[in-house]
């Protein structure tokens, strides 16, 4: 009997990537995508410094060649890119008969424990001579085997084991695996014919629809309204955007830079402010005139683009809502518009959505492959930690107050006195001057961050 060796660091140099919503388009878009998708890896990849050997588009299958030395962090990256539904570290050998058995024993060894149970999937695209119930026939007879020999206790357990191996016989090489990793987002890959604005606050509730769109492969630029600079001395001073660290946890899951918009408002409020009834809650008025700079921005990006994913022009389609922190009146202001306003959180619960929130702070807790990238998660989780602690910190920001219903005091507006104001001359004025000096910076988030001692 053939010895296997013991104790050896599983060689793996593949990313078997898995997904499920791009199989169900057609053929020449899916050509498209897969396209761009594997550009956007490889520009992650240069981003998180690590090194792509090559990639291979194969059916049912996209796979990416590292070192085995940087699989850990590879891994950890990859769960973070939207278009991949799961993830799988394997290893690549041989599809003749004796080869594979031998690596594949060698392989089912190294990871099973004594009291573990296993199972084998056998996949073959391609015709093999060998039927698949011989194949994994042989293979539980000579694990059984070699793990007496091991002093090994391991049982066979087709349904519910402990460890589950698959071999995979391609159209371009055979691929061994045991972990199916899920991806934090799944969804379509990212695509600049969706982009969308979206009223950016940092807390986490108002993450989610940016998120859900975000998998949906939306391009997200997050709109700033400053009321503390005006638009005529924009120019002097650039916003700095230090505080806002959840806008660079955003611009991670991009392979390219993201455009931030910052809209200098602190005139047009004041001159809102002279107008509004005494008696009148200003924020509802606020809140139209934003709407109003949103519809122009979106307006004129389909005649003329301002914001760059890349070198794509960026034709805005429309805003995002966040449906469970707003107000319905707010919402229902926003259905008055030229433009779409998309609600991705339209048919969840609150109770849906309290678990989406559960899930995105724990997110980091999900995944463990091995010590290397079990010490990328802590060090990711610390930082999100901290961060959060910063939040809680700090005093509602100020586009929070405006879309919070508990602060609303006074009457609220009818909608024929909130489009008497929007459409007064003078405001119709510095919302077109406000546009037009809109301050935009791009920014790169990174997924490995180094932990700041």
């Amino acid at each position: 009997m053939v010895s296997f060796s013991e104790n050896r660091k599983i060689p793996y140099r593949v990313i078997l990537c898995k997904y499920n919503e791009i199989s169900l388009k057609s053929s020449q878009y899916q050509k498209k995508i897969f396209q761009i998708l594997i550009d956007s890896v490889k520009k992650i990849c240069i981003r998180e410094n690590l090194h792509l050997q090559s990639a291979l588009n194969l059916k049912g299958r996209l796979l990416f060649f590292f070192n085995s030395e940087e699989i850990p962090a590879a891994l950890f990256v990859f769960r973070h890119i939207i278009g991949f539904q799961s993830i799988a570290p394997a290893i690549s050998v041989s599809r003749k008969y004796e080869t594979l058995k031998h690596a594949f024993i060698d392989f089912a060894l190294q990871v099973l424990q004594t009291g573990e149970s296993f199972a084998i999937k056998f996949k073959s695209i391609v015709p093999y001579p060998i039927k698949a119930a011989k194949v994994k026939n042989d293979f539980y007879n000579l694990i059984r085997q070699e793990a007496r020999v091991q002093n090994k206790k391991v049982s066979v357990k087709n349904k519910g084991a402990t460890r589950e191996f698959t071999i995979e016989i391609r159209e371009k090489g055979t691929y061994l695996y045991v972990e199916d990793i899920p991806t934090l987002w799944g969804g379509l890959p990212i695509e600049t014919s969706n982009s969308l604005l979206y009223p950016w606050d940092d807390t986490v509730e108002e993450q989610i629809p940016a998120k859900l769109l975000l998998r949906r492969g939306a391009i997200i630029a997050p709109v700033i309204f400053d009321n503390t600079r005006s638009s005529q001395t924009v120019t002097q001073t650039e916003y700095s955007l230090s505080s806002h660290s959840s806008l660079y946890d955003l611009a991670k899951y991009y392979s390219e830079e993201l455009p931030v918009i910052i809209l200098p408002v602190k005139n047009l409020i004041e001159t809102l402010d002279s107008m509004i009834p005494a008696d009148h809650s200003p924020y509802p008025y606020y809140y139209g005139c934003f709407l109003k700079l949103l519809e122009k921005i979106v307006l004129q990006s389909r005649d003329r683009a301002t914001a760059f994913y890349g070198d794509r022009n960026l034709h805005f389609r429309g805003f995002i809502s966040s449906l469970h922190t707003q107000m319905p009146s707010y919402l229902a202001m926003g259905q008055n518009l030229a433009i779409l306003q998309f609600v991705p959180e339209a048919g969840f619960s609150f109770d849906d959505i309290q678990f989406i929130i559960n899930e995105f702070r724990n997110q980091n807790n999900q995944f463990s492959f091995n010590k290397e990238v079990q010490l990328l998660q802590e060090k990711s989780l610390l930082n999100a930690q901290k961060s959060a602690i910063v939040s809680n910190s700090q005093v509602p920001s100020f586009l929070l107050q405006l879309t919070h219903g508990a602060i609303l005091d006074g009457h609220f507006p009818t909608p024929e006195e909130l489009a008497k104001v929007t459409s007064n001359p003078r405001i119709r004025k510095l919302i077109s001057s406000i546009v037009h000096n809109k301050e935009i910076q791009m920014i790169s988030g990174k997924i490995l961050v180094k932990n700041k001692q």
